[in-house]
């Protein structure tokens, strides 16, 4: 989870409404100090599967371009996690949106 942006308004909702958080962090660098670039796709994996044991479920703000999101729907998914709900944000078409999707879960498999 990030100090800023749309995560601060995300916790700040679950709070509101009372929903638990329990934080998932990406480690970004591994214990040798070596980086990590698929450090945010397994913290999305841990989510997903954290989610599925507790019958959770994803609410996704995506562009339309982030990776991260787009692979976090794609998990969400896999992972049958309902409902799942996407919020477009950003001046990106949602037919765009949608092919880019397509082409990700193409990639990711």
């Amino acid at each position: 989870m990030c100090d800023r942006g749309v995560d601060v308004l995300a916790v700040k909702w679950a709070e509101q409404q009372g929903i638990p958080l329990k934080p998932f962090y990406a480690h970004w660098r591994n214990k040798d100090g070596e980086k990590d670039p698929r450090a945010g796709y397994k913290r999305n994996i841990q989510m997903a599967e954290y989610a599925a044991e507790h019958h959770g479920a994803l609410v996704a703000l995506w562009d339309g371009w982030s990776n991260g999101t787009a692979h976090m729907i794609m998990v969400a998914e896999k992972y049958a996690l309902s409902p799942i709900s996407v919020c477009m944000l950003g001046n990106v078409a949602p037919h765009e949106s949608i092919k880019r999707l397509d082409e990700m879960r193409v990639r990711v498999g």
